[in-house]
């Protein structure tokens, strides 16, 4: 469940996965995707090979493909409905016990690994 206002909502298709990571677009990536696609995408869900989940609050909007080689670039757009969500200091507060189950299972990942170190970015 990801808090994205004052209330609790589970974004669509998410499941914690170590190797995901949701984090807020940059300025610059919402301007282009809103540009180019007409979506403003507030958390976005990095998965594995290149997909994307692009959300507004809660709602999943577009699911984005980037290719391995090259600059190909592929928005399947499934909605344009703008959702309100905190300021970034706000949605962290929001978010803390999610934050934690995902640093959990993060150092679980990890530490499956014979390993002296990791360096993680």
């Amino acid at each position: 469940m990801y808090i994205l206002s004052g209330r609790s909502e589970n974004l669509e298709g998410w499941h914690v996965n170590p190797r995901y990571d949701v984090y807020m677009p940059t300025k610059g990536m919402v301007e282009r995707l809103a540009s180019s696609y007409d979506i403003k995408p507030t958390p976005v869900l990095k998965k594995l090979a290149g997909n994307y989940s692009l959300y507004s609050g809660a709602r999943l909007i577009a699911d984005m493909a980037l290719s391995e080689k090259g600059s190909y670039v592929r928005v399947d757009k499934r909605s344009s409905e703008e959702v309100y969500i905190a300021d970034l200091d706000h949605h962290v507060s929001l978010n803390k016990d999610l934050l934690e189950l995902l640093e959990a299972a993060s150092v679980g990942y990890l530490s499956s690994f014979d390993a002296d170190y990791a360096v993680v970015p």
